[in-house]
């Protein structure tokens, strides 16, 4: 499915989004086998490495809020909870 069509603006506008993230170095586009006139869009190495900094910031701040201010007690009842939502999301 097109980026255009799911953000749903005029690709002109898509495209010009898309050429100034690939000028950032944080896409990359190639085209598209089945149809030359488009171009199939992935993440580049550097915007995926700020993707896993971000999630790893995230974690690094719960990790230590957990620690810093759940008693004992009330981290392992928010472990069972974590199991709980894992079950009913699985």
């Amino acid at each position: 499915m097109s980026l255009a069509r799911i953000d749903g603006v005029r690709p002109q506008s898509t495209g010009a989004t898309v050429a100034a993230l690939e000028a950032a170095g944080l896409v990359q586009g190639r085209q598209d086998p089945d149809d030359g006139r488009q171009v199939l869009v992935s993440l580049a190495p550097a915007c995926l490495d700020m993707v896993r900094a971000g999630r790893d910031a995230r974690e690094d701040w719960l990790l230590h809020a957990i620690q810093s201010r759940l008693t004992p007690g009330e981290q392992q009842e928010l472990a069972r909870a974590v199991r709980l939502l894992a079950r009913l999301a699985g």
